[in-house]
């Protein structure tokens, strides 16, 4: 999971759906996203989230867009964004597998545990 500040000073616009481009280290523009409330957001953060109505609307490399179809935040809101692998896996899939003509110097289970660890730290 990355953790993303939604700050309440970057909102923008005059009325719902408010809208937040915030920097996320990590995410790139083909990933599939999606937005989760953060476990370590305080009772005002998680009471500011659910009234803000949030909802990831696009992402970028190295950013996501968030709107608040509900009440802007007043104060900043954390929330967790998850980068699903189905996509970078069937990428790694593909050139493995593509022709049969590659080569791997590493065993199956060289490569499953590297996609475990890419997978532990990518969430």
């Amino acid at each position: 999971m990355i953790t993303v500040n939604l700050t309440a000073a970057s909102w923008t616009g005059t009325a719902a759906p408010y809208t937040q481009v915030a920097q996320a280290v990590g995410v790139a523009a083909t990933d599939q996203v999606l937005l989760h409330p953060y476990q370590g957001a305080t009772q005002a953060q998680r009471t500011a989230a659910r009234a803000a109505e949030l909802y990831l609307t696009n992402n970028g490399d190295g950013s996501v867009t968030i709107v608040a179809d509900g009440t802007k935040p007043t104060i900043d809101v954390p929330v967790s964004i998850e980068v699903l692998l189905d996509s970078r896996v069937e990428d790694i899939e593909a050139e493995l597998q593509s022709d049969g003509s590659y080569i791997s110097k590493y065993s199956g289970e060289e490569i499953d545990e590297l996609l475990d660890k890419v997978s532990a730290t990518w969430g």
